[in-house]
């Protein structure tokens, strides 16, 4: 790792590591003020406080992990939010499980003890959020630790998410109970990245304030009033190259780059680029996660919302006129410039470039007598106008984009959906590729989503096609879709998927799909709508990917499918039902559409790498509030609730936390007469972190290895968890069967804490690693921290790798395997057990017979680990 040379702080920064000592700090720092050299700075300040720095992202948390890790700062923890859970709780990687987590009370099963906390982009943060944030708080073993909240107003723009700037604004009225340290709101007003004559354009052209103050200078905004839909941007870029730019130096930014449409401007840019072999990054959709790999020696093309956090030598920025708000923004006020574009415009460290359609008016907000002086362009025609009367579009995919989790609850309550297939088999494929030319990195897995249903299309046509000229097809496919062909060229080896791994998607794909199903099929319905500054009519069009007589098939290639894919195959369904059954359901609107057996009636979402395959069934009643949440969503302006509102909410989500009953987990006195081994099994709805015990068992054994006490129970399952190994026929236990015979789970952990209160110095089980984890996620749901604790500090005995060498098992690769606890007791008495095992009494019953049997026939002599014996 190459050394940090961390900046000398500046007088604003040396203020704010100043007023820590004694305060709570709000910070509202402009773009590029060094955040990251603060809380560095805060580190090295107080090496004898534990720190907590909360970032938004994993790009920002990576960043700053790598420089404290160069400083050798002992003392200072990063991580993002879903990280933090994940590390100290469960495991949590979007905001759905961050939910069920906080909904579900788990506990951390790893203590943690700050007595700083710094929140980093707090002007992001949703209620969902700041939940968790309290959460952290109330578990945080120093009760009243110091708080920093750092961000900046103006790049709040991530309101379509949930987020509320109002957490960095009012903190010191969020928080102020958390510890009696007065509150003080202190600037980073300085930024390091933009130049005197970037920040005097912002701050006089646009803001109409003296917000950025800066200290190095630069060339003059370059402000090009053009058409946007002509060569003239690229004769810009041009100009900018010729200066000895490199490609990877350089932003071009949009409102959106999902056009679909190769006239473009964005396209437009970037097929030009692409004849004269220019390589370019574009994401394949606006919400998509960028990756740092993929940028490497390319010109990248970004939304506003994509370059957030990053920075470039140059940027281009498209839209800067008011068919922004025409087009892309129709909730803000027309009279100020709306965050987005001041987060484009602030990713310049030398250069920005505005470049304005002389089709569209100006924005209302700049001032064009200082636009004039201060640009390095003069413009004519300022005033001019086009109006476009066009009836606007919206695609399923775009409709579905940018839904916060709330939106995402609402609209899966409304769906009911069913796995028609328990059989999960993932098949994992490359998804990416390297130009060993170019030295750069492709993203492939989109392609793969084409390739993989045409290949398939192509074996029920009795057509043969090899993999290269699939791959090649399905590039061009996309190009073709998207307006684009920088993948064209830029993807020069088509061999990432292999032969074998078609065959099995192939032969998935038969047994449900006939050979008389069609392929890539449009329709389009038009809606009416009404927004916050226009209403009228929408137009949703939607591409299906195959409809095979009365069922309309949905292809995913993904990893695991998410709650949005369920609500796209949702749409798609109110769409095909409105196209054919438009004359019906005006007369019937309330029918199940299954009672029209000719027409499509069967709506399935399938995910050919993982094998799952869903319906779903909704009538036309839920299907028409289903979107009208969506367009809510989408064109309903934002929910911008009052201040009194608003701090009743978060004081309501803060007494959620701390006003909460816990059971009382104290450190109780451990029995201190004989010794006990413990032999224990559990059986679960699943192997997940939010799945539960449904049945449990344990044989106490004395220190002869005789049986004194025999534990057996079953619990109550989750409300909201489903029982899969039940569904799969792992073991007979329903979740309904628990809530009849079994016991409240908070009995359940009163149980556990009194068993552990003994004297226990060994636990055995075949497997038992599996089963300890769940008994302290279980704990860990109650708070019984201590408890445990306790189990973490007895000795475990795994009857399944313990006598992993002495069976003698090998699994295909011809490795020795985990024997499985028939195989084993097989093994010793060469019969079957007289048990019916998946019941984890019958299963510690049978585990207890192996273990005296090993015990009494391999053990013969002290060792100080039984594994030796094998050696």
């Amino acid at each position: 790792m190459s050394f940090y040379n961390l900046p000398k702080a500046s007088d604003e920064q040396k203020n704010i590591i100043d007023k820590l000592d004694t305060h709570n700090v709000v910070v509202n720092a402009v773009a590029g003020s060094g955040k990251t050299t603060t809380v560095l700075h805060i580190a090295l300040r107080y090496p004898n406080r534990r720190i907590l720095l909360l970032t938004y992202n994993r790009r920002l948390k990576a960043e700053t992990r790598q420089k404290a890790d160069s400083l050798k700062l002992k003392n200072l923890v990063v991580d993002n939010y879903h990280s933090f859970l994940h590390n100290n709780y469960g495991l949590c990687y979007n905001d759905n499980m961050m939910k069920d987590m906080l909904e579900q009370n788990v506990g951390n099963f790893k203590d943690f003890s700050f007595d700083t906390i710094i929140v980093d982009e707090a002007q992001d943060i949703t209620d969902l959020y700041f939940w968790t944030l309290c959460r952290i708080i109330k578990d945080n073993k120093y009760l009243q630790p110091i708080f920093c909240i750092i961000g900046d107003i103006r790049q709040c723009i991530y309101t379509y998410n949930g987020a509320d700037k109002r957490y960095l604004t009012n903190s010191c009225n969020v928080l102020k109970q958390i510890n009696k340290k007065p509150w003080i709101r202190l600037p980073l007003s300085t930024s390091y990245r933009l130049t005197n004559e970037v920040a005097q354009f912002i701050n006089e052209v646009v803001l109409h304030e003296d917000i950025i103050k800066t200290c190095k200078s630069g060339e003059k905004v370059e402000y090009v009033k053009c058409d946007t839909f002509s060569d003239k941007p690229f004769e810009v870029l041009s100009k900018i190259l010729m200066t000895g730019v490199k490609y990877d130096d350089i932003f071009i930014l949009s409102p959106s780059i999902r056009h679909n449409d190769e006239k473009s401007p964005i396209n437009l840019l970037a097929n030009i680029c692409t004849r004269n072999k220019i390589p370019i990054f574009i994401p394949r959709s606006d919400d998509e996660k960028v990756d740092d790999e993929q940028l490497i020696g390319k010109i990248s093309f970004m939304t506003f919302h994509q370059a957030k956090g990053l920075e470039r030598k140059c940027v281009m920025l498209f839209c800067f006129d008011n068919a922004y708000f025409e087009l892309y923004n129709k909730e803000d006020k027309l009279d100020r410039c709306p965050n987005p574009i001041y987060v484009a415009m602030t990713r310049a460290t030398e250069k920005l470039v505005i470049l304005h359609d002389n089709q569209n008016t100006p924005f209302n907000f700049i001032d064009k007598e200082k636009l004039y002086k201060l640009t390095s362009v003069k413009l004519d025609n300022i005033n001019n106008i086009d109006s476009r009367d066009d009836c606007p579009k919206i695609s399923v995919t775009s409709l579905c984009r940018h839904l916060d989790h709330k939106t995402i609850t609402k609209a899966m309550s409304l769906i009911k959906k069913e796995k028609l297939n328990t059989e999960v088999k993932m098949v994992k494929v490359m998804d990416r590729v390297k130009n060993e030319d170019l030295g750069t990195i492709e993203a492939v897995s989109d392609i793969t989503g084409i390739a993989v249903p045409l290949y398939f299309q192509l074996t029920q046509e009795g057509k043969t096609a090899d993999i290269k000229k699939l791959l090649k097809v399905a590039t061009e496919e996309y190009c073709k879709e998207n307006g684009l062909d920088y993948r064209k060229f830029q993807i020069k080896d088509f061999n990432w998927i292999k032969q074998d791994e078609l065959d099995i998607f192939v032969s998935r794909m038969a047994d449900i799909i006939s050979p008389d199903a069609k392929y890539e099929t449009s329709d389009r319905i038009i809606r009416d709508y009404i927004g916050v500054r226009t209403c009228g009519q929408m137009m949703i069009n939607a591409r299906y990917d195959c409809i095979d007589k009365n069922r309309l098939f949905e292809f995913k290639c993904v990893e695991q499918l998410t709650d949005v894919h369920f609500i796209q195959i949702a749409v798609y369904m109110y769409i095909k039902t409105l196209s054919q059954h438009n004359d019906v359901l005006k007369k019937y609107i309330k029918c199940n559409i299954e009672t029209f057996p000719t027409l499509v009636n069967t709506y399935l979402l399938y995910n050919i790498f993982s094998n799952e395959l869903y319906q779903i069934k909704m009538d036309f009643v839920e299907l028409d509030k289903l979107i009208t949440v969506l367009f809510n969503k989408k064109f309903g302006g934002k929910e911008n609730i009052e201040k009194e509102k608003f701090l009743m909410s978060s004081k309501s989500t803060y007494e959620k936390e701390f006003g909460m009953d816990r059971i009382t987990d104290s450190k109780l006195e451990v029995e201190k007469t004989e010794k006990y081994k413990l032999i224990m099994d559990t059986e679960t709805t699943g192997i997940s972190y939010n799945d539960c015990i449904l049945q449990f068992s344990g044989l106490l054994l004395n220190e002869k290895n005789e049986i004194v006490e025999e534990y057996n129970t079953f619990v109550h399952c989750k409300d909201n968890v489903v029982n899969k190994a039940y569904n799969e026929g792992m073991h007979k236990i329903s979740s309904q069967y628990t809530f009849k015979h079994g016991i409240r789970r908070i009995d359940f952990a009163v149980i556990l804490r009194e068993l552990f209160n003994k004297n226990i110095v060994e636990i055995i089980g075949h497997n038992v690693g599996f089963d300890i984890r769940f008994i302290k996620t279980h704990l860990a749901e109650f708070r019984m921290k201590e408890t445990i604790k306790r189990i973490d500090n007895i000795k475990v005995f795994c009857t399944m790798s313990e006598t992993k060498k002495l069976v003698g098992l090998l699994n295909t690769k011809g490795n020795l395997k985990g024997t499985k606890l028939i195989e084993l007791y097989r093994h010793f008495f060469k019969k079957d057990p007289p048990y019916q095992l998946h019941d984890s009494l019958n299963d510690c019953k049978c585990t207890y017979d192996c273990y005296k049997e090993f015990m009494k026939t391999y053990v013969k002599k002290e060792i100080k680990n039984i594994t030796d014996y094998f050696d």
